[in-house]
């Protein structure tokens, strides 16, 4: 079963999700029959956990033992996580399992840790 994260952009929170349903009624696509989908930004649990045992969700903010911080996404075959003072990690897939990452925030509740990154 996959994970799923959804900010509700109109209420400014984070809203955790189990199960996704996609059903479109009258042109409006939903999830779980009780909320607009168009008002949401919808994020995919990566399975993995940090070093302090967070899950890892597509757009959390993680900051690596050496002091890189980056965002993680999905790129095409895998997650990776961005470096802000570069472009990708040199090891995108070991990054995940080496005990180095830790969670420090999302691009949605803490988009001030964004700021000055590209």
């Amino acid at each position: 079963m996959r994970k799923f994260r959804a900010w509700d952009i109109d209420h400014e929170v984070m809203e955790y999700i189990n199960d996704l349903y996609w059903f479109e009624e009258n042109g409006v696509r939903d999830w779980d029959g009780n909320s607009n989908f168009g008002s949401y930004a919808l994020m995919q649990s990566t399975g993995l956990k940090d070093k302090n045992g967070k899950e890892i969700y597509e757009g959390d903010i993680v900051k690596e033992d050496s002091g890189y911080i980056g965002k993680v996404f999905w790129d095409t075959y895998m997650w990776n996580v961005k470096d802000y003072r570069a472009s990708l990690w040199d090891y995108p897939t070991d990054i995940f399992s080496d005990g180095t990452l830790e969670v420090i925030g999302n691009v949605y509740e803490n988009p001030e840790m964004m700021v000055g990154h590209s």
